[in-house]
C-alpha cells in the first residue's frame, strides 16, 4: 500500500497537485512507521515529502526534514554512500537559494 501511495504522491506532484500528493506522502510515512525509520522505502517518503515542501514554498520545513533524512542516512549507509550525497545535494541546493 505504502509504494502504491508513493506512486500516486508523484502523479499528484508531477501535475501540480502537490496538496494531494503531500496527504499521500503523509499517509504513506503513517504506514511505514512501524518498520523503523531507517526502512528504505521510509527513507525515500522523507525525500519526497521535503521535494514537496520545497514546492510548497516551506524552505523552513523542507531543511528540517532534510537534515533529518541526512542523518538517517548517514546511520544506516555511512558518510561515503551515494545515497547520502543525494540528500546533502538536496539541501545544499535549498540552502544556496
Amino acid at each position: 500500500v505504502g509504494r502504491s501511495l508513493m506512486l500516486m504522491a508523484r502523479v499528484h506532484g508531477s501535475i501540480g497537485r502537490i496538496d494531494l500528493a503531500t496527504v499521500a506522502v503523509q499517509r504513506t510515512l503513517e504506514l511505514l512507521a512501524p518498520l523503523g525509520e531507517a526502512h528504505p522505502d521510509m527513507l525515500s517518503a522523507l525525500q519526497h515529502m521535503a521535494f514537496l515542501q520545497m514546492r510548497r514554498g516551506d524552505r523552513a520545513a523542507a531543511e528540517t526534514t532534510l537534515r533529518d533524512l541526512l542523518r538517517r542516512r548517514i546511520e544506516v549507509f555511512g558518510e561515503d554512500h551515494p545515497m547520502v550525497g543525494w540528500v546533502q545535494s538536496d539541501l545544499g541546493w535549498l540552502l544556496h537559494e
